[in-house]
C-alpha cells in the first residue's frame, strides 16, 4: 500500500494513495510538533547592565516540545560588567550537569561588533551574557549590544 503527501487545511495530512478519503491524519503531529508549537510570544526579558531605557529591545519565544526557540536583542549604554535577562521558560537539567552556551552577536563600549556568549544554566531562568567565549566581562560604559537566535532544551 503506497502512501503519499497532501495538504490539508494548510497542513501536511498522510494519506492513503488507493483511497483518500480514508487517512491517518497527522495535522496534530506537523502543527503542534514540526510546522507549529506556540506561536512566536513576546515576554518581558528584563534585560539588566544597561542605563535608562533601551534604544532597541525585544525578546520573544517559540516552545516546540521541549526545545524553545529565543529571538533577543538589546540595545543601549552600558552601566555594568554583567549584563543578565530573564528566559521565557527554565532550562532543563541542574546547574552542576547542564549548561546551553548559545551564540551572541554582542558590542562592548562602543567596539566592534563580535561574537559574544550567552549562558544558560540547568534549571535556571537567567541568561549571562558575555563577550567572549571566555566569559569575559563588559565594560561599564559605551554603547551595549546583545543579539541571540537560538534554542536550548526544556522540561
Amino acid at each position: 500500500m503506497g502512501y503519499t503527501l497532501r495538504t490539508k487545511d494548510n497542513a501536511l495530512d498522510l494519506g492513503r494513495a488507493a483511497d483518500q478519503n480514508e487517512s491517518v491524519d497527522n495535522d496534530i503531529f506537523f502543527n503542534g510538533v514540526i510546522g507549529g508549537g506556540t506561536a512566536w510570544t513576546d515576554y518581558a526579558a528584563a534585560p539588566t547592565g544597561f542605563a535608562g531605557a533601551l534604544s532597541i529591545e525585544y525578546s520573544r519565544y517559540k516552545r516546540m516540545g521541549d526545545m524553545v526557540l529565543i529571538s533577543l536583542r538589546f540595545a543601549g549604554t552600558s552601566n555594568a560588567v554583567t549584563k543578565t535577562c530573564a528566559a521565557p521558560i527554565a532550562a532543563s537539567g541542574v546547574a552542576a550537569d547542564s549548561a546551553f552556551d548559545l551564540p551572541a552577536l554582542i558590542q562592548n563600549n562602543t567596539g566592534a561588533f563580535a561574537w559574544g556568549r550567552a549562558a544558560l544554566q540547568g534549571g535556571s531562568s537567567t541568561i549571562n551574557f558575555y563577550i567572549d567565549a571566555n566569559a569575559t566581562g563588559w565594560t561599564a560604559a559605551g554603547a551595549a549590544f546583545i543579539q541571540v537566535e537560538a534554542f536550548y532544551k526544556v522540561v
